[in-house]
């Protein structure tokens, strides 16, 4: 779907990553100056992901280029970043460690810079939404037979299409190895993974969890997956083991009834933490689907910062969190 002005702009603001507002009310509200800050953000993030590995070593040459990013990225709203690179910074100022600290900034610095351009060239970004599971069977028969005839371009063509999707857990998994094999120009694979799955299209039909499976996207990490649970009034209820070996706890009740105690008084986005969690909870609620930063404090009082999804149940009006925590 192309994008208009309003378009790129409905787009950018939905990006959990920026603060548009704060960033447009910084350049007189004025779209095509935010804009070209973007581009200018977008162009710089492979020369600095490169300086800042080949640096990370050299202190001084470190925070030189670390400095300039975390300009860049406060410029745009990007103040999760930011406050990332600042952290980073200083470390390196002052001697401290902060090697550890710069892959996730790395991983997430791209992952912005992907979806900038892909809005600011015209094509929505958004969280993908739920696909048509019962039409799936036959766009992959379709992308089947132009392989077994040694075509590429109308097979990825349908496979573009689907992949603006999810489905479930493990169809969203076969789709990614389907488009790395296509790209690979594997066709025997790909006829391969086109066969592995058609029967879990319909398995998936099947499946009355279908919905939550699929909106649960980020479980495609092999890494545990935390998981928490919000009742009707927004009150912490449950929580499962791995939330409570990354906080260093050994029972729930140490920590449903404490959620802010491991919690830095603040967020990235210099929000205080109940006003961002009350925030994110509402989000998700509206919108069934919403995806956040947050940061909590383990018992020793280290930050651990995550990408949260939050799904609302809207037969019994709870919000459920999932995250990884890296």
């Amino acid at each position: 779907m192309n994008l208009d002005d309003k378009g790129r702009l409905a787009a950018l603001a939905r990006l959990t990553e920026l603060n548009v507002p704060v960033a447009l009310e910084r350049m007189s509200n004025i779209q095509s100056v935010y804009e070209d800050a973007l581009r200018s953000l977008v162009n710089q993030v492979e020369p600095v992901c490169r300086q800042l590995s080949d640096s990370v070593n050299q202190s001084d040459a470190f925070a030189v280029h670390i400095h300039g990013i975390k300009g860049g990225l406060s410029t745009v709203g990007g103040l999760a970043l930011a406050e990332m690179a600042l952290r980073m910074e200083m470390a390196a100022r002052k001697g401290e460690a902060y090697a550890h600290l710069l892959p996730p900034f790395l991983t997430r610095l791209k992952e912005l810079g992907r979806k900038l351009d892909g809005i600011l060239n015209g094509m929505a970004q958004d969280t993908k939404v739920l696909g048509d599971i019962t039409s799936l069977p036959a766009k992959l028969q379709a992308i089947r037979e132009g392989l077994e005839l040694y075509e590429l371009e109308q097979p990825m063509d349908l496979l573009n299409e689907v992949r603006h999707f999810t489905f479930t857990k493990a169809i969203d998994q076969q789709l990614k190895q389907l488009h790395t094999a296509l790209s690979a120009i594997e066709y025997k694979a790909g006829i391969a993974i086109v066969d592995k799955l058609l029967p879990l299209c319909e398995q998936g039909q099947n499946d009355e969890d279908y919905e939550q499976q699929a909106r649960a996207g980020i479980q495609l990490s092999d890494k545990p997956v935390s998981y928490l649970l919000w009742d009707a009034q927004k009150n912490l209820i449950d929580c499962n083991e791995d939330v409570l070996t990354m906080l260093g706890l050994t029972a729930k009740e140490d920590f449903i009834g404490h959620f802010f105690d491991f919690a830095p008084p603040k967020q990235a986005q210099l929000q205080l933490s109940k006003e961002a969690h009350r925030m994110n909870l509402d989000r998700a609620i509206r919108d069934s689907l919403h995806v956040c930063m947050w940061t909590f404090w383990d018992v020793n009082g280290h930050e651990i910062s995550v990408e949260m999804t939050l799904i609302l149940n809207k037969q019994k009006r709870q919000v459920q969190g999932f995250f990884v925590a890296e």
